[in-house]
């Protein structure tokens, strides 16, 4: 007896809490904003907007300084359509905690890909593959690191490709069959243009997927898989709503072109390989690019390419979508060949496809079994992989998310405290913070405070304010560097600190 639809809503249901539990433990000891520079920006942006209570398209002074030509169609400009942002910002006020409620709903919209890619591969493969795929999905490593750095709407922007494959699919074979449902050409439209919205980078793949998927399917079927209305209104949909936000939708179309390793241009050999590690240092480790690492132990990969070989056996509809998306994302990978794209980036989607393709594979392997076994084997192949496989990958996620940015490694409650009495200060007062351990850490000091902060540049004296803050360096032990701050501290020895508190004080300097 199969299970009803009921039971698979709950199992799903189930299944997306638990790794959203998984995804939510850098907040569960400690409620207190982190990651990289990136995360700081968007927090800013959603925190500043919790603020004024209302969406914002000009950036704030401290924002403005920092990020003020990201929009290259218009400087000083959001450069991201406002939707995500004010969708933090809404979770804040609702939520009261305006920092736990922030990243709280990004935990929720940066997971989604995991209901994404099950309502795929539940419509192109039943329950079982569905099931499995979203669970290994959800345990990505890489999709984990990128998510806690801070590429949120990246990471957001990821869960929509499926779901416009799934969109794409239903039409497509609707026409086909001779029983067209326009409705899902129409939600291809809306979907597309909510992926612009939130990460250009991902619309990019999910066009080339569609590209990619559409040319396989009209050389499988030899004809016309659309009508033209149902397309033309499509188009009509998509133009409308990007034309709500015209700032953001033509920085797109103004972006230059932005590789991060110049040594890839023009190295055709790099067309032989999956991916390679950058020569150009673009801030990741060097294992955010091996499979074993990120993915899944090596041996998978065998699961990978049976996942292919029974696509290219097959090659019905179904696999002319799963092809497809293999083949766009290869493409996008390879695009910094051209001068284009972020390779590095886009690797993040691997295991979206990786994880589908070895959960078949574990199918197709089944089909070998003797013929009285093999329906049995069939249905239980993609349930013992699918165990096997999180044995390996669920603990290195854990032990990154369980001990994210601990101690000194985020913001701490006492520069916390400092950055809410910063937001008093005079919107454009600019302050340099002495004693901060990293880049990361003082953007999280100036975008919480709403202020202007720098790490560098002391003897140009271009700021109003300094914050000799040892407090870090006390956490950490290091008592030689607290004794140095101490003493840059009598430099102010006839001046009454603005603010004080533990081991962080605050002078006003009267320069700038």
């Amino acid at each position: 007896m199969g299970l009803t639809k009921q039971h698979e809503a709950l199992l799903v249901a189930g299944l997306y809490l638990a790794i959203l539990w998984f995804w939510t433990l850098p907040l569960q000891e400690n409620p207190l904003p982190y990651g990289e520079v990136d995360a700081a920006s968007h927090y800013a942006v959603a925190e500043y907007t919790t603020s004024s209570d209302r969406s914002i398209t000009t950036l704030p002074y401290y924002i403005d300084v920092r990020y003020g030509d990201d929009n290259k169609f218009k400087e000083h400009t959001l450069w991201y359509p406002p939707p995500f942002h004010t969708a933090l910002a809404m979770a804040a006020v609702f939520g009261g905690n305006i920092e736990l409620s922030i990243f709280i709903l990004n935990a929720i919209l940066c997971s989604l890909v995991v209901l994404g890619v099950y309502f795929l591969m539940r419509s192109l493969y039943g329950f079982e593959v569905g099931f499995v795929s979203a669970a290994l999905v959800g345990f990505s490593l890489r999709d984990a690191l990128v998510f806690m750095w801070g590429q949120w709407p990246e990471r957001f922007g990821f869960a929509f490709l499926p779901l416009i494959l799934y969109c794409f699919y239903h039409y497509a074979s609707s026409h086909l069959d001779g029983n067209r449902k326009p409705i899902y050409a129409y939600l291809l439209g809306l979907l597309l243009a909510a992926n612009l919205f939130i990460h250009p980078m991902t619309f990019f793949h999910s066009v080339a997927a569609l590209l990619f998927v559409g040319i396989f399917l009209l050389i499988k079927e030899r004809r016309i898989f659309f009508h033209m209305a149902d397309v033309g209104i499509a188009l009509v949909i998509f133009v409308l709503l990007i034309s709500v936000f015209p700032f953001q939708t033509m920085n797109v179309l103004a972006q230059t072109s932005d590789v991060n390793d110049p040594a890839a241009i023009g190295d055709w050999s790099r067309l032989f390989s999956w991916y390679r590690t950058p020569e150009t240092d673009v801030g990741a480790p060097a294992a955010y690019y091996s499979y074993s690492a990120m993915v899944a132990p090596l041996w998978t990969a065998l699961f990978v390419a049976s996942g292919i070989l029974f696509l290219l056996l097959k090659r019905d509809r179904k696999a002319m979508v799963m092809l497809g998306w293999l083949v766009s994302l290869y493409v996008m990978l390879h695009l910094d060949i051209f001068g284009i794209g972020r390779g590095h980036r886009s690797l993040s989607a691997t295991a979206h496809i990786f994880f589908p393709l070895m959960v078949l594979g574990a199918l197709f392997l089944a089909s070998f079994v003797p013929e009285n076994q093999k329906n049995l084997a069939r249905r239980w192949a993609p349930w013992v992989l699918g165990l096997i496989v999180l044995f390996f990958i669920v603990p290195p996620v854990y032990s990154a998310l369980s001990t994210a940015y601990q101690g000194a490694g985020r913001i701490t409650p006492e520069q916390f405290e400092l950055s809410v009495w910063m937001r008093d200060l005079p919107p454009k007062e600019r302050l340099f913070h002495a004693g901060s351990l990293s880049l990361a850490k003082t953007r999280w000091l100036s975008m919480a405070g709403r202020h202007y902060v720098l790490n560098q540049g002391f003897e140009q004296g271009n700021f109003e304010y300094v914050i000799l803050d040892a407090s870090d360096a006390a956490k950490l032990g290091n008592q030689q560097f607290v004794q140095a701050l101490q003493q840059q501290a009598q430099l102010f020895a006839n001046v009454t600190p603005t603010y004080q508190k533990g081991l962080i004080w605050v002078y006003q300097t009267g320069r700038g």
